[in-house]
Parts: structure tokens; sequence; C-alpha cells
């Protein structure tokens, strides 16, 4: 509620009323400032409560602070890159176990992490480099995009709940119409024309490619275009690759050049190729709990029991042996509790007789 609206002198000049909405919005005021100091002091204790150490700052601090906090996120990211690689090679046994156990150290969550970099992107050794491209895991996407353009066919993740899978057999079609069949080859210089091209047949189908996640979600909010080169790095960048822009002015002049191609392209191969495929590797998704015995990929044909013969036959099912006056015998219904559509419906009551 916005207090500062609530004007005493609005709508009344009543004194009485006058009083009763001055000490309401009193009232409010009161709570509201309550309600800021009681949330303030529970944050600083909590942070003292962890070790926090908390000073006064004024407006030069602000460039100071952004950067400590650049300093402390590389810090962060060089010991966690030191720890994949540093951390002991483990099997699958080990790994469950370790997923099953609390309280682990950190060299043990290093260790998780450097068996799912492995097995998700079918590598045996870990560099710099593999580690920057697993990102956390949001790696895999970008590689699985990728896949997708080249046309090869990434599996579903069966186990994945129906929202968090994504469909990549209409991920690889959506990239097919938006590419054209361009064929991606590294260095590669785009002009203007062929840039405007690509993100037209994007923006054409922005709902879907959005939902596809081959744009970002602001395609599907924004009402105006973006620069032609912002949209463009936006289709690349999401599949690992770098747009850089050189504009000449020249006329026919090809200002966009995509580099990144053939390492994207040969990660992408190898987290799918033919190896991977046999099941000598394991694909492996962070889970909570054990997982369930999955129900087999193949046809399943049970014989019939002699016991249960009789009751193969429909004929012999009272809902098709009997035939009541009611429309369902399994339904107790009277037709004047039917709606007026249905009732005066000829169809509905041939398929009821």
């Amino acid at each position: 509620m916005d207090i500062d609206r609530l004007n005493p002198n609005a709508h009344t000049t009543d004194s009485k009323a006058l009083s009763g909405l001055k000490n309401f919005r009193i009232g409010l005021s009161v709570d509201d400032a309550n309600s800021k100091a009681d949330f303030g002091n529970g944050l600083l204790w909590i942070l003292e409560e962890m070790g926090a150490s908390i000073r006064k700052g004024d407006a030069g601090t602000n460039a100071v602070l952004a950067h400590e906090r650049k300093a402390l996120r590389l810090e962060s990211e060089a010991a966690y890159i030191r720890g994949v690689r540093n951390a002991a090679i483990i099997g699958e046994s080990r790994f469950n176990e370790l997923k099953q156990t609390e309280g682990l150290t950190e060299e043990q969550r290093y260790e998780i992490e450097a068996f799912r970099i492995r097995q998700e992107l079918n590598v045996a050794d870990l560099d710099d480099t593999t580690i920057a491209l697993w990102d956390h895991g949001r790696g895999t996407s970008v590689l699985d995009c990728m896949a997708s353009v080249m046309g090869k066919e990434v599996p579903d993740r069966g186990e994945m709940t129906i929202l968090k899978r994504k469909l990549w057999s209409q991920t690889r079609e959506a990239y097919r119409r938006i590419l054209a069949g361009m064929d991606l080859k590294e260095g590669m210089r785009l002009s203007k024309k062929d840039a405007q091209d690509i993100t037209d047949r994007a923006w054409d189908e922005r709902f879907l490619m959005a939902h596809l996640g081959i744009v970002s979600v602001r395609w599907r909010v924004d009402a105006k275009r973006r620069r032609l080169g912002d949209e463009l790095k936006d289709i690349f960048e999401r599949l690992g690759l770098t747009v850089k822009v050189r504009d000449n002015g020249k006329s026919g002049a090809k200002p966009y050049t995509v580099t990144g191609i053939s390492f994207l392209q040969e990660a992408a191969a190898r987290r799918w190729d033919g190896v991977r495929k046999s099941n000598s590797l394991i694909i492996v998704t962070p889970v909570t709990h054990p997982k369930q015995p999955s129900m087999p990929s193949f046809p399943v044909y049970l014989e019939p029991s002699p016991a249960d013969s009789p009751n193969d036959n429909p004929a012999s099912w009272p809902e098709f042996a009997e035939k009541p006056d009611a429309p369902f015998p399994w339904m107790e219904l009277n037709p004047a509790d039917l709606p007026d559509f249905i009732r005066h419906d000829p169809e509905f009551w041939d398929i009821a007789a």
C-alpha cells in the first residue's frame, strides 16, 4: 500500500473521519518503519553470526566493492578448477556411494564433479579448457545445441521430468530453419544480409525459438527488435560461439565473423560418439534419491493365464453383456440431469444405445 496517497483531506471534511483516517495513516507508517527495522536488525544479526565483517560504506566504495567481488569470484573459480583437475579418479560405484553420503568434504565434492565431467563430456583427461567448457554443468546444453545444428540425434533424458526435458528433435528442426542449410565453418564471415536473414527467421517464430532455448526469453516479450549484431550474438552465443563485428562500411562487406566452431563441433561429436552410445559410459544426472528401475525399452508380451481366459472375452463383461435402460450400465444417469446441448444431441444417444 502506498501510504503517501492516503490524503486525510481528499474525501471528507468530517473531523472524526479525518482524525480516524489520520490515525490509520500514522499506524501504517509506524508498522512499515518497524517492519523495516526488524528486518534490518535481523539481517545484521544473521550476518554477524555467520562471521561477516560489517562496516559503514560511502558513495566512493562502490567501485572498490565491485573490484573486490570480481577478485573473489576469480579466486573462487581458480580454486574450483584446481580442485577438479587434481581430484582423484573414481568409478561409478564410488560415485553412487558419495551421492548418498551426507557431510561431504571438499575433496569428495571435487571427485563427484570430476566424475560427472568425464561422463558427460566423454573425456578421460581434465584440463582447464575442458573444465571451462563444462561450466558447472551448463556446457552440456551448449554442446547438445551444437549437436542439433550438426544434425546429430541427441537422446532424451527419460529420467527427467517433462518440464525439464529438451525437445531435441524439434530443436534440430528449428536450427535447420534458422540457418537454412548454412554450413558452419571456423572463422566463417556473414554479410549484413546473411545476418539479417538469420535473425528475421528467428524473429518470425520467436515464441517457439524462445521456448526451445534457441534465443533468450526477451525475444518473447520484447515488442521491438534490437540491433542486428545483438540479435545475431544471442543466437550464436547459445551455441558457445563468438561473434565479432567488423563494420568497414564497404558495400557488400562481411562484417560478422564467427569463431569457436571447430572446437565446439569436435566436443559435441565426442559427447555423443559411438563409444558413448554403446553404453560403455554412464550418463549421469544429479539426483537426490536412488533411481528406480526403469521400464524396459522393448515390448513385453505376457501369456494369458488359463484361469483368466473367460475374462479375455469382452462379451462376458457386464458393460457389454447387459443392456439396461440407462445410457451407460456403469453409470447411474438421469437424462434430465444432462445439459441441454447433450440431451438434444442425437450422436450422444447413438453412442449410448
